[in-house]
């Protein structure tokens, strides 16, 4: 049992799932020092959704990407598409070129 009341620190690692029977125990009848710990919790309520925010919120030029390589995979995919047509015409003109009928 503490003679004193835990530091600061030492309530906040507790508080971060340090194990430390004393401050377990101490915690059972302190409300100064449980105080601490709610107040603890209460900053992890606004800290928390914040630092989610950060992590998980789309890159604010997102949209913009996104159009860029929209735009970049159409352009491509008309360029393979007259690609392929060009092939399939040059193909369709070799079957008529040496088909019987036209012989």
């Amino acid at each position: 049992m503490f003679r004193r009341h835990p530091s600061k620190k030492a309530l906040r690692r507790w508080f971060e799932g340090e194990e430390n029977a004393a401050i377990d125990k101490h915690l059972l009848t302190c409300k100064r020092c449980a105080a601490i710990i709610e107040s603890f919790a209460e900053e992890e309520e606004f800290v928390l959704p914040l630092a989610m925010s950060e992590a998980f919120d789309p890159p604010i030029d997102l949209a913009e990407r996104l159009e860029k390589d929209v735009a970049v995979r159409l352009q491509s995919k008309y360029i393979f598409t007259a690609a392929t047509d060009l092939f399939g015409a040059a193909i369709e003109t070799t079957k008529i070129l040496t088909s019987e009928e036209s012989a």
